[in-house]
């Protein structure tokens, strides 16, 4: 796909004598994106994209943590609320290593559904 936006970027002002105001508005890019479409299709080199997203330098993956919920609301029971030095310590424990405050508080709002919590105890 990122090779066709290229070579679209590329064709279209050519064979169809556009200048790159016209190319962005049938694209749907910015003039700014076009040329970089452009000039990276004319050298041959792949599409960067601007971020990367996603989840990395995670401590659990996605099935770890809700597993750990699980065994957690089996043996907490939550009340409505979330208390958060208890939940650190339980992670830490399940982890084997110590975690900071802001992956907790992070772990809590990526989960609030599977807490099903009203309120957050602070540490």
């Amino acid at each position: 796909m990122d090779q066709l936006k290229q070579a679209l970027a590329f064709i279209l002002p050519v064979a169809h004598q556009m200048d790159i105001d016209e190319t962005a508005k049938v694209l749907g890019f910015s003039n700014n994106w076009v040329s970089q479409l452009r000039s990276r299709f004319v050298h041959g080199k792949p599409l960067k994209h601007a971020s990367r997203g996603g989840r990395h330098h995670v401590v659990m993956s996605v099935e770890q943590e809700r597993l750990f919920i699980a065994h957690y609301k089996e043996a907490q029971p939550l009340n409505g609320h979330v208390d958060a030095k208890l939940l650190k310590e339980s992670l830490e424990k399940y982890l084997g290593k110590s975690i900071s405050t802001s992956y907790v508080y992070s772990f809590i709002r990526r989960n609030k559904a599977l807490l099903s919590q009203v309120s957050v105890n602070a540490l």
